[in-house]
């Protein structure tokens, strides 16, 4: 479905970016001693497809998303994620570890996406993905089952839901540190609303569900991301932005934990528009978050699960 992104065709807004991040990337891992080195000998990314309708998720072997639509009519670029041309996206769940050691900040292999317009972070490692599970109905949803881990001891299992027929998909994610630690838990996106580039998208945040999302109004598109179990902070404002503090430098970078999301949302227009929800925790051994992902297409309200629920995911130990 997706063929490789070339160099000479990459988006106008992520190619010099990526290359500045990635050099300042280097130079910085080369500085921080306390975080923890970049893991060697990382595999491929790799993806699994759940095919629904109207979604299609691409669940990467790295905690990284990208979201496709039925709606959307371009072949060229379907993907509701930025890059939205390709499989594999700025989006997923990240951890930041505070010890008395070092604390730390993990996430997607984005050096070792087809393009990537984030920062860089210490990557997960892949240990297990399972094929999709379910039949796609409120009682047995599809499922995949991924597992990753990082050289410091920390593990993850994220739970991918979807029902066939809603705008929206579960995850759910347990965590698990070596030792005694405070955590925190980010899931992101940089959200591609189908406007085409500068994108000029608005920001948004509902009080009452704690859900943060964005909204194009030439196009008509928005998505957001909705907690089931209650968030500690939020962000919807600039995904990629050289020059500014933006999504990524909020996480992180290169290893190094930003100052955390600052329940902020840009209610102005902006070129390019993400967001996302931050979990404060306490890891006794594990901690658990778990959120929505809802697309929203022209034209109406996303549709829901109906009647399924959710339950937060507990690993068996």
């Amino acid at each position: 479905m997706f063929a490789p992104v070339k160099i000479d065709h990459l988006i106008t807004r992520s190619t010099l970016l990526a290359f500045v991040l990635i050099a300042a990337g280097i130079l910085a891992r080369a500085a921080l001693a306390a975080a923890p080195a970049r893991q060697p000998s990382l595999p491929p990314v790799d993806y699994t497809i759940i095919s629904g309708n109207p979604l299609s998720i691409l669940v990467a072997n790295d905690a990284s998303y990208q979201v496709l639509h039925t709606a959307v009519a371009t072949p060229n670029s379907p993907g509701l994620v930025y890059e939205t041309s390709g499989a594999l996206a700025d989006s997923g769940v990240f951890v930041r570890v505070n010890s008395s050691a070092s604390s730390f900040i993990i996430g997607p292999d984005f050096l070792n996406h087809e393009t990537s317009a984030a920062n860089l972070y210490d990557p997960w490692m892949p240990v297990a993905q399972t094929p999709v599970t379910g039949s796609g109905t409120q009682t047995d949803p599809f499922q995949v089952t991924s597992v990753v881990s990082h050289t410091s001891g920390v593990s993850m299992t994220i739970q991918t839901s979807y029902v066939n027929g809603a705008d929206e998909f579960c995850l759910d994610w347990e965590i698990c540190p070596a030792g005694d630690s405070t955590l925190s838990t980010y899931l992101a996106a940089d959200f591609y609303l189908q406007a085409g580039i500068p994108e000029n998208s608005l920001g948004f945040f509902e009080t009452a569900t704690g859900e943060v999302g964005t909204v194009n109004q030439s196009s008509g598109w928005a998505q957001s991301l909705a907690p089931l179990a209650t968030a500690s902070h939020y962000f919807a404002g600039l995904a990629s932005d050289p020059n500014l503090v933006d999504l990524w430098d909020l996480i992180g970078h290169a290893g190094a934990p930003g100052p955390g999301f600052n329940d902020s949302v840009n209610a102005s227009a902006s070129s390019d528009n993400g967001a996302g929800l931050q979990w404060d925790l306490n890891a006794a051994p594990c901690a658990n978050a778990s959120a929505l992902w809802r697309v929203n297409p022209p034209g109406g309200s996303p549709t829901p699960a109906d009647n399924f629920i959710y339950l937060p995911f507990v690993q068996t130990q």
